[in-house]
């Protein structure tokens, strides 16, 4: 299955590193663009089974309070994570705007090795909730990471997981996505970057170009190609 990755070219030496070494960069869960990453609330554990799997010292857990000791486990076991962020689709136009540079960017659709990596989709609910029914562990804080509002609903967001220190995860590439709004110069360098490192793969990128309502519509209100892009109407 091909997922999506958008992305700006306002780091040049990290994208030409995505294509000639086949990876993407994972970040850490204190790096993701939600500040509420990570979050949870917790109600009536049974502290037998949470201290019997984590082998901490109780002196003040309580039956509806977690142990300072859980809540810092829990922690640890999150930043061990590293996060590659991909989507379902590669029709958004909210993330084509926030994420490559309103369509000054690309996207690149990607193929990732389920043998090697977990692959999760995003649950889109309210924060997850952890109850006395689940054992306290390392997979506790991968589902945690799993749950992300529905005001994000719109990404179609699918994780890939991997562990530090390793700081990217590699990818097999199927295609690129050229945005409408990049000049011609860039265009073309990038292609000659992408076709330069297909000699590499079992199968050469498929690059195609982005579609949007600005190479149809102009700020004058004709479908004309003559029309510029740039014309500034007076009226």
């Amino acid at each position: 299955m091909i997922y999506y990755k958008y992305r700006s070219l306002e780091n040049f030496g990290r994208i030409v590193d995505i294509f000639l070494n086949n990876r993407l960069y994972a970040a850490g869960f204190n790096e993701q663009n939600d500040f509420r990453e990570g979050i949870f609330t917790f109600l009536g554990f049974d502290r037998t089974k949470v201290l019997d799997e984590l082998r901490v010292n109780d002196t003040e857990m309580s039956s509806d309070l977690l142990s300072l000791e859980t809540r810092e486990k829990l922690l640890e076991w999150k930043c061990e994570f590293r996060i590659l962020s991909l989507s379902k689709t590669d029709k958004s136009q909210v993330m084509w705007s926030h994420y490559a540079d309103n369509h000054k960017g690309i996207v690149i659709g990607v193929e990732i090795d389920t043998d090697n990596y977990r692959v999760e989709e995003i649950i889109y609910k309210e924060i997850p909730h952890l109850s006395n029914c689940i054992t306290i562990n390392e997979e506790t804080a991968l589902r945690i990471l799993k749950h992300k509002s529905e005001e994000w609903l719109h990404e179609k967001e699918v994780r890939v997981f991997t562990k530090a220190p390793t700081k990217t995860v590699n990818v097999k590439i199927s295609e690129v996505i050229i945005g409408c709004q990049m000049d011609l110069e860039t265009k073309e360098l990038l292609k000659s970057i992408i076709q330069y490192t297909d000699d590499d793969r079992d199968k050469k990128v498929i690059i195609k170009e982005d579609y949007c309502e600005l190479h149809k519509f102009y700020k004058c209100g004709t479908t004309e190609s003559t029309c510029p892009r740039d014309l500034q109407c007076t009226n």
